[in-house]
């Protein structure tokens, strides 16, 4: 049950889309973030993410996921899952299953370039509001220490609410609480994702983007690096 809700918090922090709101100064801090990340060379953060059962005090659920972006290249960890992409592949890694997914980039379609086709751009800050349905409402709460706090309701959708904590002076988003809407859902639960250690336009090694660590080349195709030697590799476009 709880792996379910873990892929849907990934999904929020994959997928994009524009977050509907009847709050003007809540449309105005989400476009200041956006604008942040997307003026940034390079941002990495940690995100902590924890899940709660109703009536239960501490985390049914505790995961961390990193991510990294540095240009057009991105790195996302989450459990027994990597996400790369450069400008050569896309590589999903499902350490679980000993597997990867892999898809070579079309460089005659360099604005199509996301991963498996999917509207996907890690860690955009956009990404991080994929949690809205039509018909929202929302209301500032006040600001605490210096982060500025939205709450959205939904009428219909996988959550019921949303908690976004704003951070005033450097404009990205520091932490998120929402609740599942159970009726759809299945669960009576929520989920706090907090980002840690943000850094903006700091140093990021390229070698964190290396196919090489993941796959290498042979007259046969392409096969694991040593470290996966395990691991099967499917091409992406075969799906």
């Amino acid at each position: 049950m709880f792996s379910k809700l873990l892929i849907n918090i990934g999904l929020v922090l994959l997928f994009f889309a524009p977050f509907p709101s009847d709050a003007q100064d809540m449309f105005t801090d989400i476009r200041k973030c956006r604008e942040v990340y997307q003026s940034a060379k390079t941002f990495q953060c940690e995100v902590d993410i924890k899940i709660y059962q109703a009536g239960e005090t501490g985390p049914a659920l505790s995961r961390r996921c990193f991510i990294s972006r540095k240009g057009a290249k991105y790195l996302y960890t989450l459990d027994n899952l990597v996400l790369l992409l450069n400008s050569d592949y896309s590589i999903m890694v499902m350490k679980d299953k000993k597997s990867m997914l892999i898809k070579k980039q079309d460089s005659s379609r360099k604005n199509e370039d996301k991963l498996f086709n999917a509207d996907l751009d890690v860690m955009s800050m956009d990404s991080l509001f994929r949690i809205a349905q039509n018909n929202t409402r929302s209301e500032y709460l006040g600001n605490n220490n210096g982060r500025r706090i939205y709450k959205a309701y939904f009428e219909d959708g996988y959550y019921r609410s949303a908690t976004l904590y704003i951070d005033e002076k450097l404009s990205y988003l520091s932490r998120m609480t929402f609740e599942y809407n159970k009726s759809i859902s299945g669960v009576e639960a929520s989920t706090d994702v907090n980002f840690k250690n943000v850094q903006i336009n700091g140093p990021v090694s390229d070698s964190l983007f290396l196919s090489e660590k993941y796959i290498r080349k042979s007259k046969s195709g392409v096969l694991p690096a040593p470290e996966y030697q395990a691991y099967q590799v499917y091409d992406a476009a075969e799906f």
